[in-house]
């Protein structure tokens, strides 16, 4: 499935997502980020995840574990496994974001391909941040540029609500590999619905 380098001009979009002990990439950590590149038609070609646990924290439970962190995100991962996947096999940010590195360089072997390519996602914004602060190489692979689904539903909502009320929903995951996968899912369907592209396209 790994096979960018062999699509026409290099074609591709990379989504993106992070879980993350808080909203505030400052004072936060990464638990998990996800990469699911696709070609032009949003078909999936290659995907990856990568386990993230903070050297600084012993491998507990999250309550004992220094940070901040809200009850109520702790209690979203522990119910959806994150936390405990994180806490086993979890790898240094340094060592996951090289992980990540590895896999893009297996998927996509030519640098220019990945610089002319947008990080696509759900508030990919969001995603971003934690990224430029807690993985600048990687980050720094990718076009300045994004895609963000959320951008669509946001106009939907505004201008076609028949096309909003039958956007797919989220599931809630809170795991980087199903999320990411959700907004290749969105973006398939405004895409498909004519919201993006056109009636005539």
């Amino acid at each position: 499935r790994e096979r960018l380098g062999g699509l026409p001009g290099g074609a591709v979009i990379a989504f993106v997502d992070t879980e993350t002990t808080s909203l505030d990439e400052g004072s936060g950590h990464l638990l998990e980020v996800a990469l699911v590149l696709t070609d032009d038609d949003l078909n999936e070609v290659a995907a990856e995840s990568a386990l993230v646990w903070p050297g600084c924290w012993p491998r507990g439970s999250a309550p004992s574990c220094p940070g901040g962190i809200a009850p109520a995100v702790i209690e979203m991962h522990e119910k959806n496994g994150l936390w405990r996947d994180a806490a086993e096999r979890g790898v240094d940010p340094a060592d996951a974001e090289a992980h990540l590195g590895r896999f893009l360089d297996r998927a996509a072997p030519l640098a220019e391909v990945l610089r002319r390519t947008p990080l696509g996602g759900c508030t990919v914004g969001f995603d971003r941040r934690w990224l430029r602060r807690h993985m600048p190489d990687l980050e720094s692979r990718f076009s300045y540029r994004s895609v963000d689904a959320s951008t669509l539903t946001e106009l939907a909502r505004r201008w076609a609500p028949a096309v909003y009320e039958g956007r797919p929903r989220s599931t809630d995951a809170h795991r980087a590999l199903p999320d990411a996968r959700g907004a290749v899912e969105l973006l398939r369907y405004y895409w498909r619905c004519g919201f993006v592209g056109g009636v005539g396209s």
